[in-house]
């Protein structure tokens, strides 16, 4: 199983995820798509396992605030803000995004994941997303955005 893992578009798709998207079997974004095409198009290409972000208002009705799910028995968490995580909660993998910054840790068996982004430049942080396999292993591959 290939999995898209993104957060922070901010009504952006550029190029370098769209070379993804006919590849992937589902597709996880953790919030501030910006806009209703974004998650429009990201829903035409594979399943979407989404959260509103700060700045989803317009999509709070169909997206939650957490989200939890199961893929390939490996349990997932997701939230915007890294912040919200319950404390006694444990699962495998706590996707997150808001700092636009990409981060992969592993603490006591939960592997914390923000993808990065791949929307508008923030800063001077490097745009990025997350391709997730699932076979007989799990890979994370960080993609990085060169403009």
């Amino acid at each position: 199983m290939k999995i898209l893992i993104l957060s922070d578009t901010h009504n952006l798709i550029r190029e370098q995820v769209r070379d993804y998207l006919p590849h992937v079997d589902c597709i996880i974004h953790a919030g501030d798509f910006n806009s209703q095409a974004i998650l429009d198009e990201f829903k035409s290409y594979a399943k979407v396992y989404a959260v509103a972000g700060n700045n989803d208002q317009h999509l709070e009705e169909q997206l939650p605030e957490a989200l939890f799910f199961t893929l390939e028995n490996k349990t997932f968490y997701m939230t915007h803000i890294k912040q919200a995580l319950p404390k006694d909660f444990h699962i495998d993998y706590y996707i997150y995004g808001h700092s636009h910054k990409f981060e992969h840790v592993e603490i006591d068996g939960t592997v914390y994941l923000n993808p990065g982004s791949p929307g508008p430049r923030r800063f001077r942080l490097e745009l990025s997303f997350v391709i997730m396999t699932i076979e007989d292993s799990i890979s994370i591959e960080k993609i990085v955005i060169t403009l």
